[in-house]
């Protein structure tokens, strides 16, 4: 009984933690182009009432005549495992695609890692490091 009880005590705090790490990536956020390495708009990434994530463009930060991009979801559909977010997709609007995502947050620096690939398990694709 001893063992059973201690296994769900260790088990609660490990996953009381990875999920506090996922709310870490809540808030605002500054995208960073990977190629430039510029600063390019603010993303609010947020739990939605269906209990997946998502993250909306808010703000241009480079004079951008396309200012119809506020208020886009670039990130859908987001699932919480561990201490990531799985199972998405990002929207790049530079062409207009949709890729699947996964999201992390590197508590070393305080910032987001955004992979977009074309294959589910990010095999294919490149990443981006996002900033508070």
């Amino acid at each position: 009984m001893k063992k059973i009880f201690l296994t769900f005590l260790f088990t609660l705090f490990a996953s009381t933690a990875m999920f506090a790490q996922v709310d870490k990536l809540l808030g605002e956020w500054k995208t960073v182009d990977d190629k430039t390495n510029k600063e390019v708009s603010v993303v609010q990434i947020y739990k939605a009432e269906n209990g997946l994530y998502y993250g909306k463009l808010i703000k241009l930060l480079e004079p951008n005549p396309d200012t119809k991009l506020i208020g886009t979801m670039i990130i859908k559909d987001m699932e919480a495992k561990g201490d990531k977010l799985v199972n998405g997709t990002v929207y790049d609007p530079d062409n207009g695609k949709t890729y699947y995502a996964s999201v992390k947050y590197n508590a070393k620096n305080n910032t987001l890692i955004l992979r977009g690939s074309l294959d589910k398990k990010g095999i294919f694709g490149r990443s981006q490091t996002w900033v508070r």
